[in-house]
């Protein structure tokens, strides 16, 4: 962990002192699924080849089986985690500086129907050869397709997590320079 990222997660901490933080690597990924859940999700989860697609698809995969709440690693919450949850809603999704509802904070309870939507439509299109980009396959994209036509809790972003407050992607992966995820699917396959 990265001095900038460490520094965001103390923050975090400081906002969600009754929360458990929970970090797995690649292996503990490939084992929760496999534990969890049938052949053709573990089947799809295995074709993705880029860190950030695995991401996507396993948060919504943890969250189906545990709840609680997912933020990226670069993001920081606003305000006291305990006062954005308060209103006992079965999710929250929250809305971006432009307007979206993205993926890098989603709450939920265990087996809630949306989340369960949002993970077919992800293995859906890992399995749709049209499918070109990490964003549309298994990140908000996929996101957008299930919550267009169903009724979700949602707030903005303002007081809930901004994105790379703490950080940027310089200070957050060192070891890529400035690369991320959308140059990654540029130079190779999204899936084996």
């Amino acid at each position: 962990m990265t001095l900038a990222v460490y520094f965001a997660n103390r923050f975090n901490r400081l906002l969600a002192p009754t929360f458990e933080f929970c970090f797995i690597d690649d292996d503990e990924q490939i084992a929760f699924i496999a534990q969890n859940f049938p052949e053709d999700v573990n089947a799809a989860f295995a074709r993705l080849q880029i860190g950030a697609a695995k991401a996507d698809y396993w948060r919504v995969l943890t969250l189906i089986k545990k709840g609680g709440v997912y933020l990226d690693i670069d993001a920081n919450l606003a305000s006291p985690l305990e006062w954005t949850l308060r209103d006992n809603s079965s999710e929250l999704f929250i809305i971006d500086r432009k307007g979206l509802i993205t993926n890098s904070f989603l709450a939920t309870v265990p087996e809630n129907p949306i989340f369960h939507r949002i993970a077919d439509q992800i293995r859906q299109n890992i399995a749709d050869p049209e499918q070109s980009d990490v964003f549309h396959m298994t990140g908000p994209g996929a996101v957008w397709q299930v919550l267009e036509d169903c009724s979700y809790n949602s707030c903005s972003y303002r007081s809930v997590s901004h994105k790379g407050q703490f950080n940027n992607p310089t200070l957050q992966y060192p070891d890529k320079g400035r690369g991320k995820w959308w140059q990654e699917q540029n130079e190779r396959d999204i899936q084996k």
